[in-house]
């Protein structure tokens, strides 16, 4: 800073300071910096606070969690013995009563707990509609079909699911760096509950299909992809509670019993409902299962509450200890800061006394003649260079060496890192020609150093980028001084590729751009890494076609569109007749091969903004969107036929399948979601197997309504 400048900022309170003695001024010093001192403790203080209150929220919140888990335990046993006692289980009748007063305590128990307490009040709003439909089915479940009785149960318990989801986020149960605390709260507060009402559908519906005693194709493959989703949900439990495990060496034994026991528990699930389900033997009464499905569920809840609830808890009783402990350190912080402050500025008030004290004695031995005398300061100070002006000119003359070998040594270190640094590196002038680039710019450009001295980066240039970019891109570094971002070049051999590239100003003293350095490195397997990752992710691996997760996403935005007041879309549910036959007969290479060209044919028949996608075995889906009216979703799926009916030629055999479709279709502005349009395509489906396969069937409120032209019937 310039003298002017100081004598303009600090001129004022110098000359009132110069007014003071010596023992005013620090006495103002430690003023001023006690009153900082105090303005700091408060923030900390409230800060502890706010962390402390934070914690006993979060404690609170489990609380009400736990309650929130025990309401979604009694209204799955109800919806479990109401669905089974509805089919035919009048045995269960005596249970439900008593689950039904269960269900109807928990109600008014966590409705009176919310009312109770106003920090809870943005809660209630999403609980009202919980509570208002677990009501209903109280009163009014067991009139209604087993069906209906068993989907409005699995609505509520996904709302209040969902509700409790929102808890741990109003609470702040969920959002934490820590990796033990994240993973052992998602696994207790997310995969658990999620793990129990899986076991709960399937309870349900299994012990619904077993009290009807007869086959059902619908309930069927609902017990199927509910048996899916219990294994996912399974791996992520197993996946969270392993690293849990990792983190916390000493819960290891206790998760690792818990995971044999629960999923001891799950395998003696699938192995009823193979026996009973699966293989059609009818051996076991609903009420058997049903108690062996929720002494499953029991075991999950005895786990939560022993194991991981009482961990979640721990982990919060010791967040709340530590925010105290904190609130006292900062009392003690700010205590000894004081007494420290206090201490240091006696010290330095008595230093510099005595330092004068020794000028004012030394000035009156000069004043005496006594030159050959000299000034010896103890103290290491501004007030000792006065009286050593000559060795301070010394001293400075040696500090100017020891900076000049400091700062060689820095611009060889930085030679050093130019030359063997791994990224490539380009240092241009204010114009932008190049006035040096490494070894590593020459490995992944092509160019050598004299190919490209004198010449602007632009002979890099890829074409790729327009010129708005490279526009936007001179703009910032202007204006901030630096710019990073991807952008594609050109090899001297002609091909591009994609590099990360970081480019920064160099400026002088007076603040203008004096030149440019460019680092950049390529990233073309991270791009390939990335593209496989993506294909692997939203691709069936067996036909390149759409799955399940691509699907569910393009349907929901066709939903999206369609709420607006979009074009009319359908969804067409396909299962080839006779697949399984060829893959018993020829193998599942065969198999393979016919699904890859079928797949081929199916996308090569529609249009290009339609999707194909298949969801596994010789199940497919197609997306058919913009459609004027449903007679343009029957041509395409006629062609779908027509595609799927003809031979295919492998390794010297013909072989032959057909298709049964079932189409569901949305109309503009529809209330519907994705799983129920794609329940009404594949009942739809059934119906056209069962009218006669190589046909189609449109789905129509409950019923399906059965389509085939004379060349499509079966």
């Amino acid at each position: 800073m310039s003298t002017g400048l100081a004598e303009r900022v600090f001129g004022p309170i110098s000359r009132l300071l110069d007014r003071l003695p010596y023992a005013s001024k620090f006495g103002a010093i430690f003023a001023v910096l006690l009153i900082g001192n105090a303005i700091l403790f408060v923030q900390l203080y409230g800060h502890s606070t706010r962390e402390l209150r934070s914690a006993e929220r979060q404690l609170e919140g489990l609380d009400l969690f736990d309650q929130g888990l025990e309401l979604v335990l009694a209204a799955q046993v109800h919806r479990g013995l109401s669905t089974g006692y509805i089919s035919g289980e009048v045995d269960m009748g005596e249970r439900m009563t008593h689950a039904r007063a269960v269900l109807a305590e928990r109600l008014t128990l966590l409705d009176r707990r919310l009312k109770a307490n106003a920090a809870w009040a943005s809660l209630y709003d999403g609980w009202k509609p919980i509570r208002t439909e677990l009501d209903m089915l109280v009163e009014h479940g067991l009139h209604m079909s087993s069906a209906d009785n068993f989907h409005f149960h699995t609505r509520a318990i996904g709302l209040a699911l969902s509700w409790m989801m929102d808890l741990t986020d109003v609470a702040g149960l969920y959002n934490h760096a820590d990796p033990l605390r994240q993973n052992l709260q998602s696994a207790s507060l997310r995969t658990v509950p999620a793990l129990i009402e899986a076991m709960g559908q399937l309870r349900g519906l299994v012990t619904g299909y077993l009290a009807q005693a007869r086959a059902n194709p619908a309930v069927e493959r609902s017990i199927l992809l509910k048996l899916g989703e219990l294994r996912l949900i399974e791996g992520e439990l197993n996946s969270r509670l392993e690293k849990v495990a990792r983190h916390s060496p000493e819960l290891a034994g206790a998760v690792a019993s818990a995971l044999g026991e629960l999923f001891e528990a799950t395998e003696r699930i699938r192995a009823a409902i193979n026996d009973e389900v699966i293989a059609g033997r009818f051996g076991l009464g609903a009420s058997e299962y049903f108690d062996l499905n929720t002494a499953a569920i029991a075991l999950a809840l005895s786990h939560y509450h022993e194991l991981l609830e009482p961990a979640v808890r721990d982990q919060l009783n010791t967040h709340v200890a530590g925010s105290r402990s904190a609130q006292a350190g900062h009392l003690l912080i700010a205590g000894g800061i004081i007494l420290l402050a206090a201490y240091l500025f006696g010290g330095i008030y008595h230093s510099i006394r005595r330092s004068v004290a020794e000028l004012v004695d030394g000035a009156h031995r000069f004043g005496e003649g006594r030159l050959d005398g000299t000034v010896m300061l103890s103290a290491n100070d501004e007030l000792r260079q006065v009286a050593e002006r000559m060795n301070a000119m010394a001293r400075e003359l040696s500090a100017d060496i020891t900076a000049l070998e400091q700062a060689r040594a820095q611009l060889e270190l930085a030679a050093s890192v130019f030359s063997h640094a791994r990224e490539g590196i380009a240092i241009t002038d204010a114009d932008g020609t190049i006035l040096d680039v490494n070894e590593a710019f020459t490995r992944i450009t092509g160019y050598a150093r004299e190919e490209v001295v004198g010449h602007t980066p632009r002979l890099l240039k890829s074409g790729h980028q327009d010129d708005d970019f490279y526009t936007r891109m001179w703009r910032e570094l202007q204006s901030v001084g630096h710019w990073s971002g991807e952008i594609w070049n050109r090899h001297k051999s002609g091909k591009t590729y994609p590099e990360m590239l970081t480019i920064a100003a160099v400026r002088d003293d007076d603040e203008r751009i004096t030149g440019y350095v460019s680092l950049f490195t390529d990233i073309t397997r991270q791009k390939a890494d990335e593209l496989r990752l993506r294909q692997m992710a939203h691709f069936d691996p067996l036909t390149g076609l759409a799955n399940r997760i691509l699907l569910i996403d393009r349907l929901e935005q066709a939903l999206a569109r369609n709420r607006r007041g979009g074009a009319l879309f359908a969804v067409a549910y396909i299962d080839l007749d006779g697949f399984k036959a060829i893959n018993d007969l020829h193998g599942h290479h065969m198999g393979d091969h016919l699904l890859i060209t079928l797949a081929r044919r199916m996308k090569a028949c529609l249009r290009a903004h339609d999707t194909v996608a298949r969801l596994g075995g010789d199940e497919f889906v197609v997306l058919l969107t913009e459609l004027h009216d449903l007679e343009l979703a029957k041509t395409l799926v006629e062609r779908l036929l027509e595609q799927l009916q003809q031979p295919v030629e492998i390794d010297g055999l013909r072989l032959q399948v057909s298709g049964s479709i079932g189409i569901a279709v949305n109309n503009p502005g529809a209330d519907v979601d994705a799983d129920r349009l794609l329940r009404h395509a594949d009942h739809a489906m059934y119906q056209a197997k069962s009218s006669g396969k190589n046909r189609f069937c449109v789905f129509a409120g409950m019923q399906a309504e059965a389509e085939a032209t004379p060349d499509h019937a079966g």
